[in-house]
């Protein structure tokens, strides 16, 4: 199935291959042809050795059965509706993956969720005064889509969800150089999640990069003056 078309519950989407996988697969075959011949032979002539034969057969066919099972697994199918995304999909022909390892994803019907951060001068003013949510998807600049905060992260700290917020991702989080693991802002940041309104039919991947834009309502000069104030007072001494 290619990447980024709907799909249908039960659908095949990735077929793998495992070359020892079908070899064993034919040696058992063979094998449990070889004792059905045997069988035959003895049963007219030596029902003790037959039993004994037929003990033998069962065996291999349940290792077949096993076999079998593994071979089908090979091949992964949808289990809802949804669209498939495959993220590395130009790379994954040629490639090893474990068992259990994530090959993509069906996203179904359920809410889009976008993952924002926030730097620390600026949750304040969002926890207390938010008129509107708007957002654009990477993919479609030209589409303006409504939001809304549904979660924040408890707490706050300097690690971010994705190198795609810092600076050398494209993003406006400055991070920690030093920090070679993972992307470590040098200030504290704070996460929330924003569901998007009437874009799921529209995504086109996993995980692309979302803008959003937070809107408040209108209040005087002074206020807006106060609270930069408090703002740079509280960055100053890291409160």
């Amino acid at each position: 199935m290619k990447p980024g078309g709907a799909i249908a519950k039960g659908d095949a989407l990735v077929a793998s291959e495992a070359p020892g996988l079908q070899t064993e697969l034919r040696r058992v075959e063979a094998k449990l042809a070889e004792l059905k011949a045997e069988y035959d032979a003895e049963f007219a002539v030596n029902r003790t050795k037959a039993e004994i034969v037929q003990d033998k057969i069962e065996g291999e066919r349940s290792k077949l059965e096993l076999i079998r099972k593994r071979v089908d697994d090979l091949v992964a199918h949808a289990g809802a509706d949804g669209l498939f995304v495959a993220p590395e999909a130009t790379d994954m022909p040629g490639r090893y993956y474990r068992k259990g390892e994530a090959l993509g994803y069906v996203i179904g019907k359920a809410a889009t969720h976008a993952r924002v951060v926030l730097r620390q001068d600026a949750i304040g003013q969002l926890r207390l005064d938010v008129d509107r949510v708007r957002m654009r998807l990477s993919e479609q600049v030209g589409a303006i889509f409504e939001g809304k905060v549904v979660r924040e992260i408890p707490g706050g700290d300097e690690n971010l969800p994705s190198p795609a917020l810092a600076t050398q991702g494209g993003g406006e989080i400055a991070t920690d150089p030093r920090e070679t693991k993972s992307a470590k802002a040098l200030q504290r940041v704070f996460q929330l999640e924003v569901e998007l309104a009437g874009a799921d039919d529209r995504i086109n991947g996993f995980g692309q990069r979302v803008y959003v834009r937070f809107e408040h309502r209108s209040e005087p000069l002074g206020f807006q003056w106060y609270r930069s104030v408090r703002q740079l007072f509280l960055t100053s001494f890291n409160v």
